[in-house]
Formats: C-alpha cells, structure tokens, sequence
C-alpha cells in the first residue's frame, strides 16, 4: 500500500515537472510565444548589459547564421564578440561579414520587428589571449591593472584599443598608458634599417600626465619611461641615461608643447656626457620663469 502511494505520488511530480518544462521551453522560443501563454511580462526595461562570446574554429558553414540569430535578440544593451584564430582566414571572414555595419543595416531594414543590432567584433585575439594568460600566471588577478606601451611609440589611440581588448580577458581591469614618447607616432618602418626603433629623430612627448581620462577602463596616461632616457648605444648616443639631446628632440618634436617651450628647446645647446659610469646632474633652465621648462634630471648607473 505505502509502495503504491510512492509511486502514484513520484508519477504526478513527474507529469508536473515535464508540463513546466514544456511550458517554459515553448514561452522561450520566441517573443509571440511568451505573449500567447499569458504568463506576465515585465515592463521594465533590462537594467544590465553583457556579451556573448562565441569562439569559433573551422566553422565558417554555421557562423553566419549563428551570428545573426544573436544579434537579433531584443535585448537592448548587449554585444557579440567573434573569437576566432588568425590561422583561421575561412571563419574569420566570415565572422568579418557579420560584423560589417553595412550588412547590420541591410539586416535592420528587413520587413520584420525592429530589432537593435548591437555591435559585433571580429578580431584574431589570438595574441592576447597569450598576453592574458602570461598575466595570470604572473598574478594580474591580485593587482590593481596592468601598463600598456611603456616604453613604446604606439599612439594612445592604438595602445586603448590594445589596452581595452586585454582588458576584457582580465575581467576588465584598469590600465594605464604610457605616453612618455608617443607623440607623433612608431618610427616610419625603414627596410634597410633595424635601428629606427632605437632613439630615433621621430619621437615626441605625448599628452601630459594625468588620471582625468574620459575612456572607460583606462585610469591614467602617465610618462612611464622617464623623457629624455636614452634606449642605449645607438642613435649617436653611448649609453642608456638621461639624454640632452633626447629630451630636446621629445621637446621640439611634440605637438603637445606648447610653441614658446619648443623654441627655447630648439635654441639649447645640448652639452654631451662622457662616459656611464659617474653619478650626473643635468639642469636645462629656461629664462622665462612662466614658461616651466625647467627640468633636472639625476640618474645612476
């Protein structure tokens, strides 16, 4: 008798729990389905936005539609990003063809519901995803961020969109950049040279320090690599310290400067240091005690 109630008591939790999970299978499919179950709908509007991801490998066949299906959820503050390997070319065009705004806006003007197309990156990361897991492995998750272009020409164009892409691996922690000697720009690439990396006549200051930047993620631009620091023996100079020359040329060079500094840069007579192995102070001074161009500079070997 106890075994017979068991059973019939296990068979009508059975028949509830599959008629639920019908019931919530068949609301889900579409949005016309929800409405014809009548169970209530929310009005208020999603408080959170979020991406999908889709790695994708060798699978150029299934992409495209697998991409348009997402991006026509009617969610409103969503993105799907594409992760596909550069050794992939098939599947990342593809994953390009998808992303292209102007088939998202042949897509939008389909006679069907309006949907919102959110964006749709495509991009090889294979690059950082080395970055990222040579972070962990040196314990980025217990720090604050990470730096970005130190040392570097990249422009701080280019380095937040490096910086922003690695960001997004880390679980979106801050970084910074560094814009010591960014202001014009990477050297021009000169193929029969492998110097022009190293304290080359193209470089200048970039934007000034500063931790009021309007860019999500990015918490300062700081001059990471102290101006005027020689990269080493190359460029007429012989060693790796503080630079006269160097700091001039940042100087004049930089469009960041204001017109009055860079002339009184260009008219200073840079003195040579001899030598790398004494402790040395160079002061440059300008006359005009409004214009701030006084600098000193102490390093030690």
């Amino acid at each position: 008798m106890l075994f017979g109630l068991l059973a019939l008591f296990a068979l009508v939790l059975t028949a509830i729990a599959v008629t639920s999970l019908w019931w919530m299978l068949h609301a889900w499919r579409t949005p016309a389905s929800l409405l014809a179950t009548g169970f209530p709908t929310s009005d208020t509007a999603p408080q959170h936005a979020f991406s999908l991801i889709v790695p994708a490998r060798h699978e150029q066949a299934v992409l495209g539609a697998t991409l348009e299906r997402l991006a026509g959820s009617h969610h409103p503050r969503f993105e799907v990003l594409a992760v596909v390997g550069d050794d992939d070319p098939e599947t990342r065009a593809v994953a390009e063809q998808a992303g292209d705004p102007a088939q998202a806006q042949r897509q939008a003007a389909r006679p069907r519901r309006p949907v919102r197309l959110p964006r749709c990156r495509a991009r090889p990361l294979a690059e950082h995803r080395g970055m990222a897991q040579r972070l962990l492995r040196a314990g980025i998750q217990y720090a604050q961020g990470f730096s970005v272009n130190v040392a570097n020409r990249q422009t701080t164009s280019q380095s937040y969109r490096w910086g922003r892409e690695l960001s997004d691996l880390l679980g979106r922690r801050e970084f910074v950049i560094d814009t010591s000697r960014n202001g014009l720009g990477p050297p021009p690439d000169v193929p029969e040279r492998d110097d022009e990396w190293c304290n080359p006549r193209h470089q200048a200051l970039g934007q000034a320090p500063t931790t009021r930047t309007s860019m999500p993620g990015l918490a300062a631009l700081l001059w990471i690599k102290l101006p005027g620091e020689s990269d080493g023996t190359c460029g007429g100079e012989t060693g790796y310290l503080f630079s006269p020359t160097q700091a001039r040329r940042l100087t004049v060079n930089s469009p960041f400067v204001v017109a009055e500094d860079r002339q009184l840069a260009a008219a200073f007579d840079a003195p040579a240091i001899p030598g790398d192995n004494a402790d040395r102070r160079v002061t440059v001074s300008s006359p005009n005690p409004h214009t701030g161009l006084a600098t000193e500079a102490r390093r030690m070997r």
